[in-house]
């Protein structure tokens, strides 16, 4: 299993999140923006692949079929 496999994605994105507060300011209302296409995307993935609700996928599960599919 490379190492790429194994980073979790759910932790990737709690950091991003906290990124995108603290380094570029942004406003509460596009941070819930950009937290509500995540559901909606980890809604999917669960639906269309059964991947795990909680949305703690590794980055490899998030491949471009997946988001083209969602989008």
């Amino acid at each position: 299993m490379s190492d790429e496999s194994r980073i979790r994605l759910k932790g990737r994105l709690k950091a991003w999140f906290a990124a995108l507060r603290t380094e570029r300011n942004l406003s509460p209302h596009t941070l819930a923006s950009y937290k509500d296409a995540w559901r909606l995307l980890v809604s999917f993935g669960v639906d269309e692949r059964g991947l795990a609700p909680s949305g703690d996928w590794c980055v490899t599960q998030l491949d471009r079929a997946l988001v083209l599919a969602f989008l």
